[in-house]
Protein backbone atom coordinates (compact mmCIF):
# COMPACT_ATOMS: atom_id res chain seq x y z
CA UNK A 1 0.00 0.00 0.00
CA UNK A 2 1.26 3.29 -0.74
CA UNK A 3 0.68 6.93 1.34
CA UNK A 4 0.45 10.46 -0.42
CA UNK A 5 0.33 14.02 0.65
CA UNK A 6 -2.29 16.43 -1.18
CA UNK A 7 -1.73 20.02 -0.53
CA UNK A 8 -3.93 21.94 -3.73
CA UNK A 9 -6.95 19.93 -5.12
CA UNK A 10 -5.99 16.73 -3.32
CA UNK A 11 -7.24 17.82 -0.11
CA UNK A 12 -10.56 16.90 -1.17
CA UNK A 13 -10.78 13.08 -1.37
CA UNK A 14 -13.24 13.36 -4.37
CA UNK A 15 -10.46 15.17 -6.33
CA UNK A 16 -8.04 12.48 -4.86
CA UNK A 17 -10.27 9.14 -6.05
CA UNK A 18 -11.30 10.89 -9.35
CA UNK A 19 -7.76 11.01 -10.64
CA UNK A 20 -8.34 7.22 -10.19
CA UNK A 21 -11.55 6.91 -11.61
CA UNK A 22 -9.88 9.25 -15.38
CA UNK A 23 -12.59 11.91 -14.87
CA UNK A 24 -12.97 14.84 -17.39
CA UNK A 25 -11.88 18.13 -15.17
CA UNK A 26 -13.29 20.20 -17.34
CA UNK A 27 -16.44 20.97 -15.75
CA UNK A 28 -15.63 21.13 -12.70
CA UNK A 29 -13.37 24.21 -14.06
CA UNK A 30 -16.04 26.23 -15.22
CA UNK A 31 -17.63 28.76 -12.80
CA UNK A 32 -21.50 28.33 -13.05
CA UNK A 33 -20.88 24.34 -12.46
CA UNK A 34 -21.02 23.48 -8.91
CA UNK A 35 -18.13 21.31 -7.22
CA UNK A 36 -19.73 18.56 -6.29
CA UNK A 37 -22.83 18.34 -8.82
CA UNK A 38 -19.55 17.51 -11.61
CA UNK A 39 -18.25 15.20 -9.13
CA UNK A 40 -22.01 13.16 -8.73
CA UNK A 41 -21.94 12.93 -12.25
CA UNK A 42 -19.07 11.06 -12.64
CA UNK A 43 -19.80 8.91 -9.97
CA UNK A 44 -16.63 10.04 -8.04
CA UNK A 45 -18.53 10.20 -4.42
CA UNK A 46 -19.65 6.21 -4.69
CA UNK A 47 -16.15 6.03 -5.27
CA UNK A 48 -15.15 7.65 -2.65
CA UNK A 49 -17.49 5.85 -0.19
CA UNK A 50 -16.26 2.37 -1.63
CA UNK A 51 -12.91 3.02 -1.06
CA UNK A 52 -10.72 1.53 1.93
CA UNK A 53 -8.08 4.69 1.56
CA UNK A 54 -7.66 6.62 5.09
CA UNK A 55 -7.72 10.04 4.94
CA UNK A 56 -5.71 12.61 8.04
CA UNK A 57 -5.82 16.37 7.79
CA UNK A 58 -2.17 16.56 8.29
CA UNK A 59 0.53 20.06 8.86
CA UNK A 60 3.63 19.37 7.14
CA UNK A 61 7.03 21.09 8.72
CA UNK A 62 9.87 21.99 5.72
CA UNK A 63 7.74 23.47 3.00
CA UNK A 64 5.74 26.62 1.76
CA UNK A 65 3.19 26.58 -0.63
CA UNK A 66 2.53 28.79 -3.48
CA UNK A 67 0.01 29.64 -7.00
CA UNK A 68 2.60 29.34 -9.34
CA UNK A 69 2.30 26.62 -11.93
CA UNK A 70 0.26 28.13 -14.91
CA UNK A 71 -2.74 25.83 -15.43
CA UNK A 72 -6.34 26.24 -17.32
CA UNK A 73 -5.46 29.97 -17.51
CA UNK A 74 -4.69 31.09 -14.09
CA UNK A 75 -2.08 29.49 -11.19
CA UNK A 76 -2.25 26.19 -9.70
CA UNK A 77 -0.63 25.44 -5.97
CA UNK A 78 2.83 24.05 -5.82
CA UNK A 79 5.19 23.43 -2.25
CA UNK A 80 9.02 24.52 -2.47
CA UNK A 81 10.91 23.44 0.43
CA UNK A 82 11.29 26.08 3.19
CA UNK A 83 12.74 25.29 6.67
CA UNK A 84 10.88 28.26 8.52
CA UNK A 85 7.71 27.51 6.92
CA UNK A 86 4.57 24.70 7.52
CA UNK A 87 1.61 23.91 5.45
CA UNK A 88 -1.56 22.01 6.09
CA UNK A 89 -2.47 18.78 3.91
CA UNK A 90 -4.20 15.82 3.61
CA UNK A 91 -2.58 12.39 4.14
CA UNK A 92 -3.85 9.23 2.36
CA UNK A 93 -2.56 6.02 3.91
CA UNK A 94 -3.70 2.70 2.18
CA UNK A 95 -3.42 3.61 -1.42
CA UNK A 96 -4.11 0.41 -3.61
CA UNK A 97 -1.37 0.12 -6.21
CA UNK A 98 -3.62 0.90 -9.15
CA UNK A 99 -5.12 3.47 -7.71
CA UNK A 100 -1.09 5.16 -7.09
CA UNK A 101 -0.31 4.92 -10.19
CA UNK A 102 -3.26 6.49 -11.25
CA UNK A 103 -2.88 9.69 -9.22
CA UNK A 104 0.67 9.95 -9.95
CA UNK A 105 -0.38 9.49 -13.90
CA UNK A 106 -2.05 13.02 -13.34
CA UNK A 107 0.55 14.51 -11.37
CA UNK A 108 3.60 14.13 -14.25
CA UNK A 109 4.90 17.82 -14.43
CA UNK A 110 5.85 17.09 -10.55
CA UNK A 111 8.59 15.13 -9.00
CA UNK A 112 7.74 12.71 -6.48
CA UNK A 113 9.27 13.25 -2.96
CA UNK A 114 9.46 11.20 0.61
CA UNK A 115 8.26 13.57 3.31
CA UNK A 116 10.16 12.52 6.95
CA UNK A 117 7.43 11.22 9.43
CA UNK A 118 9.32 13.91 11.93
CA UNK A 119 7.59 16.26 9.68
CA UNK A 120 4.38 14.92 9.23
CA UNK A 121 1.95 16.12 12.07
CA UNK A 122 -1.92 14.91 12.58
CA UNK A 123 -4.42 18.07 12.33
CA UNK A 124 -6.49 16.68 14.85
CA UNK A 125 -5.29 14.82 18.58
CA UNK A 126 -7.98 11.91 17.69
CA UNK A 127 -5.21 11.21 14.72
CA UNK A 128 -2.28 8.65 15.50
CA UNK A 129 0.49 7.76 12.32
CA UNK A 130 1.82 4.34 12.23
CA UNK A 131 5.95 4.19 12.13
CA UNK A 132 5.60 2.31 8.71
CA UNK A 133 4.59 4.67 6.08
CA UNK A 134 6.49 6.53 3.64
CA UNK A 135 4.66 9.90 2.49
CA UNK A 136 4.91 11.19 -0.77
CA UNK A 137 4.43 14.18 -1.64
CA UNK A 138 4.48 15.97 -5.28
CA UNK A 139 6.82 18.58 -5.82
CA UNK A 140 7.89 20.76 -8.68
CA UNK A 141 10.68 19.78 -10.93
CA UNK A 142 11.49 23.43 -10.41
CA UNK A 143 13.77 25.26 -7.50
CA UNK A 144 11.48 28.35 -7.33
CA UNK A 145 8.34 29.53 -7.74
CA UNK A 146 7.13 31.43 -10.55
CA UNK A 147 5.93 34.47 -9.25
CA UNK A 148 3.80 36.27 -11.96
CA UNK A 149 0.58 33.94 -11.45
CA UNK A 150 -2.34 34.59 -9.91
CA UNK A 151 -4.32 31.97 -8.20
CA UNK A 152 -6.89 30.58 -10.74
CA UNK A 153 -10.03 31.57 -8.98
CA UNK A 154 -12.66 28.50 -9.79
CA UNK A 155 -9.76 26.50 -8.41
CA UNK A 156 -9.23 28.01 -5.64
CA UNK A 157 -13.00 27.94 -4.68
CA UNK A 158 -13.41 24.57 -5.36
CA UNK A 159 -10.50 24.11 -2.74
CA UNK A 160 -12.44 26.24 -0.49
CA UNK A 161 -15.87 24.49 -0.61
CA UNK A 162 -13.79 20.94 -0.25
CA UNK A 163 -13.55 21.98 3.04
CA UNK A 164 -17.77 21.41 3.47
CA UNK A 165 -17.12 17.79 1.90
CA UNK A 166 -14.33 16.75 5.08
CA UNK A 167 -17.55 18.20 7.45
CA UNK A 168 -20.35 15.88 5.83
CA UNK A 169 -18.04 12.68 5.59
CA UNK A 170 -17.34 13.16 9.34
CA UNK A 171 -13.34 13.32 8.40
CA UNK A 172 -13.34 16.76 10.62
CA UNK A 173 -15.80 18.39 12.64
CA UNK A 174 -17.11 21.80 11.79
CA UNK A 175 -15.01 23.33 14.10
CA UNK A 176 -11.68 21.18 13.21
CA UNK A 177 -13.03 21.87 9.20
CA UNK A 178 -13.29 25.73 9.94
CA UNK A 179 -9.55 25.94 11.68
CA UNK A 180 -8.26 23.76 8.94
CA UNK A 181 -9.58 26.09 6.64
CA UNK A 182 -7.92 28.96 7.80
CA UNK A 183 -4.44 27.74 8.06
CA UNK A 184 -4.75 26.72 4.85
CA UNK A 185 -5.66 29.63 3.76
CA UNK A 186 -3.03 31.62 5.74
CA UNK A 187 0.15 28.95 4.59
CA UNK A 188 -1.19 29.54 0.98
CA UNK A 189 0.61 32.38 -0.77
CA UNK A 190 0.29 34.37 -3.98
CA UNK A 191 2.67 36.82 -5.57
CA UNK A 192 0.96 40.43 -6.48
Amino acid sequence: MNTIIGYGSLINPLSFVARHLDVNFDPIYEKENRLFDSYKIEGVRDCWKNTDVSYYPITITGFKRFYSIKHRGGGMLEVYPDSDASITAALYADVPDEMYKSVVSTEDEYNVSIVDLEDIFPYTENTVLTEDITAKLFTPKRKKPVRSVKRHPVYHDRIVESFAFLVEENLLTTKDAIQFLRDFLKTTYEYD
